[in-house]
């Protein structure tokens, strides 16, 4: 679920999954490489598409069918796939590389599944641990109703109500009752817009988290905005454009000032520098790449360099879920144990001791 919010709140939420997106950008980016008709590509994905994907490809096919643009005919699918798709095949479409944007696309998502995978795979055992952890406990609680029924004494200090089969009954439907509450309180929170952008703003200021978003929507802005530059799009709409693409909650907020700013004729970097939401050295790449004339090289450059940090990033975070699942099981566990020794074996001291 953890991974679930991270994707949805800072990188939007499409109806079509994340592997689904990056096949078909790559899929679609290989054939106009090739320079099969954008009729035939589009008519292919509406006949090979199930369900809802089905109906949107249908639309888009019908729209390129009859001469209309393949980014608009996107951008009207209602959310099913994300604003950057749209955005950025327009950009390709005006500019005549629509085969390089859609294989960046690709290249884009499938770096984002990557880091998605680093953080499942690494938090796998633990979260296995956890669970052996939980099963333990449940059967813990039977273990102890079986001894007080064998000895036909009550546990001192256990309610008997919460021990046994009873116990464990309890036991069990609290935990489902946990997990059903986590995921009405998350779809809750998607569906409630406010919400969802304060916890996506506390999120991206959590150590080790907040770099590791911060990294990826730097590493995405930059693709983007290179790939508009590039392009020969004005700067206004490419600042537009790379803002948006970020899907970050710092970042989105401060469109409108930079486009006041590049407005008022100011650079990118100065536009950039003003909100003082920038790490220094992205700053310096798009300071270089302005001075000589070559800031999409630039971009794309600096674009590599954060995705690595994302990466690097990913990994820590991965690292510290580790540490602190391992932790709450061995807290688990010692409590248990804890209160095994204290009442059978200090206990049984004790009410040996009583008649002397």
């Amino acid at each position: 679920m953890l991974a679930s919010f991270l994707s949805d709140t800072f990188f939007g939420r499409p109806q079509i999954s994340w592997k689904a997106l990056a096949e078909l950008c790559r899929r679609v980016g290989t054939s106009l490489e090739a320079g099969v008709d954008q009729r035939r590509i589009w008519t292919r994905e509406a006949q090979h598409a199930r369900g809802r994907a089905a109906r949107w490809f249908e639309h888009v096919r019908q729209q390129v069918a009859a001469g209309n643009s393949a980014a608009e005919a996107l951008a009207e699918t209602d959310g099913f796939v994300p604003p950057i798709v749209s955005q950025l095949a327009k950009v390709g479409e005006e500019t005549g590389h629509s085969e390089q944007v859609f294989l960046r696309l690709a290249e884009h998502f499938e770096h984002f599944i990557l880091l998605r995978r680093i953080f499942l795979i690494g938090i796998l055992w633990p979260a296995l641990e956890l669970s052996g952890a939980l099963l333990i406990i449940g059967l813990f609680i039977l273990a102890l109703g079986m001894i007080a029924q064998m000895t036909g004494q009550p546990i001192e200090g256990v309610d008997p109500r919460l021990i046994g089969w009873r116990g464990l009954l309890l036991y069990v439907c609290s935990l489902i009752a946990l997990m059903a509450g986590s995921v009405w309180l998350y779809r809750w929170t998607r569906s409630n817009a406010t919400l969802a952008n304060g916890l996506a703003r506390a999120t991206a200021r959590i150590p080790g988290l907040g770099a590791t978003l911060q990294a990826t929507a730097l590493s995405r802005m930059a693709w983007t905005l290179a790939m508009a530059v590039d392009s020969g799009m004005d700067a206004r709409r490419a600042m537009r454009i790379g803002i948006d693409s970020t899907q970050h909650p710092l970042f989105l907020p401060l469109a409108g000032a930079l486009d006041k700013q590049i407005v008022r004729g100011e650079s990118i970097t100065e536009a950039l520098q003003s909100t003082g939401a920038f790490p220094r050295d992205f700053l310096d790449a798009v300071a270089v790449g302005e001075e000589s004339g070559r800031l999409g090289e630039s971009l794309q450059h600096v674009s590599q360099v954060y995705r690595r940090k994302a990466e690097f990033a990913a990994k820590t975070l991965t690292a510290v879920a580790t540490v602190a699942t391992w932790l709450l099981v061995a807290a688990l566990l010692i409590a248990m144990i804890f209160f095994v020794f204290t009442y059978f074996y200090l206990g049984q001291i004790q009410r040996a001791l009583e008649p002397l």
